[in-house]
């Protein structure tokens, strides 16, 4: 008797932290949070590079080309780019002269950190008789390299919350909701954040 109460006092106390794992505390983290959802824009991957300060009046012709870090090269002292996604990337300023008959090549690396961004991707599922169904993902979202996501919040605008970067959600009737997915994340140097996005989905 006294070993038959021992084992099964062990395998509750085995099985109470997979448990606590699965709480989902999204409501309360949209509680605490008081900053504002932005809607993501494809422009925030848009940048300007511009080496005119670097022009030497006085020295010989130069030729310059911009190496956006992503496999796009463009010629001239100022380039725009957009890229796919965002991310940590290293552009570099080519540029090539001639000086008494010898050419000379040089590059200087410059960071470009498309971060602070929360993109919010979704589509219908497509179930047979689960008309309303959405996968969303959050996983195009991007805070920056040394950056360590604590925790996805989703907010489906009608009552209804979810956990995870990835995650599916049934709305009961078709109308236009306002989806904000909130990020907990931590830095090295500020401590633990949050940002918000948004994104408008009409369900029908």
């Amino acid at each position: 008797m006294t070993r038959a109460y021992i084992t099964t006092l062990l395998w509750i106390c085995l099985t109470l932290p997979s448990f606590s794992q699965n709480v989902c505390e999204a409501f309360e983290a949209y509680q605490s949070y008081t900053g504002q959802c932005y809607s993501y824009s494809a422009d925030y991957l848009c940048i300007t590079l511009d080496a005119s300060g670097s022009i030497d009046e006085t020295g010989p012709p130069m030729g310059f080309a911009w190496d956006f870090g992503d496999g796009t090269i463009k010629k001239g002292i100022k380039a725009e780019h957009c890229y796919e996604k965002a991310g940590t990337y290293k552009a570099k300023l080519l540029t090539n002269t001639h000086v008494s008959g010898r050419a000379i090549s040089e590059e200087l690396v410059m960071p470009v950190v498309l971060g602070d961004i929360v993109k919010i991707t979704y589509q219908k599922a497509n179930k047979k008789g689960r008309s309303m169904l959405y996968n969303f993902d959050g996983s195009e979202s991007y805070l920056g390299e040394d950056i360590k996501i604590l925790g996805y919040y989703w907010d489906f605008g009608d009552g209804r919350y979810a956990c995870d970067v990835n995650t599916s959600h049934e709305f009961v009737r078709a109308d236009t909701y306002m989806v904000r997915l909130l990020i907990k994340a931590e830095s090295k140097f500020d401590g633990e954040y949050m940002i918000c996005g948004r994104q408008e989905i009409k369900v029908q």
